[in-house]
């Protein structure tokens, strides 16, 4: 019928999942492509070693920092395709559909297909998936000593996201007229002097 067309009551269809979960002892949680915590879920299934299906990322290739120090450039300028895929969190299972369905839509100056990423956890922790999500927003927001974090505005997702990290450079190796400098550095200790 039509209103089986227009209607859907669950982000993902049960059929696709193919009997590899039992949808009785799982919660999901849906994340819409154009939300900045999508961005950040699907470069951290990425890195998993049990991933099989990538989508070429160019923006991916300015630098990132790393636990053990600053990368120039990135190794892997991919993200997370579409699949199912498993993968471990703070020592719980999860599992992550990242599809596509509905007919192509006019969008701006192209042509796009809804997607989502739906992310499955065990009904005994429900909260273990917000939780996740939570974890690498405070991660993606974390500032690192002796290095600059440059953030851009994305203007499909609506925020800010990080670009480019950069060792930090002294005061003195920045070239500027004095008089300007003082300004600055004036206006940059009021602004970060505790009130």
């Amino acid at each position: 019928t039509l209103s089986g067309h227009l209607v859907q009551t669950q982000p993902f269809d049960a059929n696709v999942l193919g009997g590899r979960l039992d949808l009785g002892s799982q919660v999901y949680l849906e994340l819409k492509q154009k939300s900045r915590v999508y961005t950040l879920v699907c470069a951290h299934i990425a890195r998993q070693g049990s991933v099989h299906s990538f989508r070429y990322s160019p923006e991916l290739l300015a630098g990132e920092l790393e636990e053990d120090g600053l990368s120039t450039e990135s190794q892997q300028p991919t993200t997370l395709g579409l699949g199912m895929f498993a993968f471990t969190w703070n020592g719980h299972a999860l599992h992550a559909l990242h599809q596509t369905f509905g007919n192509p839509v006019g969008a701006a100056n192209n042509v796009d297909l809804y997607t989502n990423l739906v992310l499955f956890g065990h009904s005994d922790a429900p909260e273990v998936l917000g939780h996740f999500c939570q974890e690498l927003v405070r991660a993606s927001e974390r500032t690192h000593a002796g290095y600059v974090s440059v953030f851009e505005w994305h203007p499909t997702q609506q925020d800010w996201q990080a670009r480019v990290v950069f060792p930090a450079r002294s005061v003195e190796s920045v070239v500027l007229d004095d008089a300007m400098k003082d300004r600055l550095l004036a206006d940059l200790k009021e602004f970060l002097r505790e009130d």
